[in-house]
């Protein structure tokens, strides 16, 4: 495991120091990010970026991963902003703590600016974006770039989270007597609430493109809602768990579509 280096070295004693910590092949990766940030660059400007783009992506679905990959782009000037200022890692600690968001000890500095600058995020996704922050880091892709970089096929927020959390933990490594939890520190505290909506996780399917992926992450208004008849449902708690299983729709209404009957695909 990579050794850690804290952010504010000179952290008060008790329940005032708050420690948030950065790999030093991460560290490494973000001074190198840092250098290529706009001479103008603001972190309270790259705050309001990240707000604005969360409302737009919010108000409307059809630009949803345009914005997101904006807010992240935000997210990565922030990231490695704070990740060579002494008085940005002070900053976000403060207001870590006045927002009374619980972090664990060791927390990674990731996962921390995300849970501090986008707050009604999924458990599940707070660390798939803190993945995507380290991960656009150690690639080199310029903090005013990454939105672009995420656009294309194949290096979207999906792909480049599943590669950070192969890079910090290797298959091999679950082998090893010590598991993967006990060296994990992206996990969010069980006592902070998750106010945001449970379907917002994504990743799931390898062979899908980030573009189809994301659009699961986050339903809308506009997404119809899907009812079970009770045929279909019957036919779905009798197959096998790994069944291949066709299923035949009909719209319903504008905003309903209902699971008629299904099928085991043989092929």
């Amino acid at each position: 495991m990579e050794p850690k280096i804290g952010i504010g070295h000179n952290n008060p004693p008790g329940d005032e120091a708050l420690p948030i910590h950065v790999d030093a092949k991460d560290l490494k990766a973000a001074k190198t990010a840092a250098r290529q940030l706009p001479e103008n660059f603001s972190l309270d400007d790259a705050k309001c970026a990240v707000e604005q783009h969360i409302v737009k992506r919010k108000e409307a679905p059809r630009s949803a991963r345009v914005e997101l990959r904006e807010a992240m782009q935000s997210l990565f000037g922030i990231y490695v902003s704070t990740a060579v200022s002494a008085e940005h890692g002070e900053r976000l600690k403060s207001a870590c703590l006045r927002a009374e968001i619980t972090l664990k000890s060791g927390t990674d500095l990731a996962i921390a600016v995300v849970r501090y600058y986008w707050r009604d995020l999924s458990a599940e996704a707070a660390n798939r974006y803190a993945n995507v922050l380290r991960e656009a880091a150690l690639l080199n892709v310029p903090p005013n770039k990454l939105a672009a970089y995420l656009g294309k096929q194949g290096q979207g927020v999906n792909e480049l989270s599943r590669a950070n959390q192969q890079r910090r933990h290797p298959p091999a490594a679950k082998d090893s007597d010590t598991s993967d939890e006990s060296d994990e520190v992206d996990d969010v505290s069980e006592s902070e609430p998750d106010d945001s909506d449970s379907d917002d996780v994504g990743g799931s399917r390898a062979d899908a493109s980030d573009e189809e992926e994301e659009e699961e992450d986050e339903p809308t208004p506009e997404d119809p809602q899907v009812v079970w008849g009770s045929k279909a449902l019957k036919q779905y708690r009798e197959a096998d768990v790994d069944a291949k299983w066709r299923i035949v729709l009909k719209k319903v209404t504008e905003n309903q579509v209902r699971i008629m009957k299904g099928s085991l695909d043989k092929g």
